[in-house]
């Protein structure tokens, strides 16, 4: 089983360590950033739809975001113009920092053993 460490924390790298787990690879995260944003502070609403949806359901399973707002519609403006017609699609609100909190518990502690990893993924800004 390789091991696989993952620099990051967010709902990216979070299912990126679900899918490695999945797979047989023994998965580090790091430890939560005492900085970082705690569940039951001021929200961070992050908007699924469509795909993000499937995937969140198909992966994690059950229970994640359930008790997030249902959406039925959504507005959408680009630049400084009025506001258009809402239009259908359907999705769900959800605190992003719960979510995240959630997605963490259910993969457990990890790996914590202090051997160096063979991989390590990490996200960035794309600059």
């Amino acid at each position: 089983m390789t091991l696989v460490e993952i620099a990051g924390a967010g709902l990216a790298e979070l299912t990126c360590a679900r899918l490695l787990a999945d797979r047989g690879h023994r998965v580090r995260l790091p430890p939560p950033r005492p900085s970082a944003p705690t569940v039951g502070a001021d929200p961070r609403p992050l908007l699924l739809t469509g795909p993000t949806l499937e995937l969140v359901g198909s992966l994690w399973g059950g229970g994640l975001i359930e008790d997030g707002w249902p959406i039925t519609h959504r507005h959408a403006r680009w630049g400084a113009g009025p506001s258009p017609a809402p239009f259908p699609q359907p999705g769900r609100v959800m605190d992003g920092v719960l979510l995240a909190a959630r997605m963490r518990e259910r993969l457990g502690a990890g790996d914590r053993s202090q051997e160096p990893p063979e991989w390590t993924v990490t996200a960035t800004s794309g600059e």
